[in-house]
């Protein structure tokens, strides 16, 4: 299942029209409040983890998603603002 997860609806539903499995929207700060919800899209834990903004809070909720297992998470690292 490919899961995207974001803050704006509008590049939400351009990764749904783009054949994404599930979307949803980021409304909490709370990296382990977005990685529950996400769990719970997937029915458990991520495969793997592909976190693309360098954010400190993405990366940790990335960290939690595939939490205990043997996947790789890839991160791209650096924090613009």
């Amino acid at each position: 299942m490919f899961t995207i997860i974001d803050l704006d609806e509008k590049r939400l539903q351009a990764a749904k029209s783009m054949g994404a499995d599930a979307v949803i929207k980021v409304t909490s700060k709370d990296p382990k409040v977005v990685a529950a919800q996400v769990q719970e899209a997937l029915g458990g834990r991520a495969d793997a983890s592909l976190e693309c903004s360098g954010a400190p809070p993405s990366i940790r909720t990335a960290i939690y998603v595939s939490e205990n297992t043997d996947q790789p998470l890839y991160s791209k690292i650096g924090y613009f603002r």
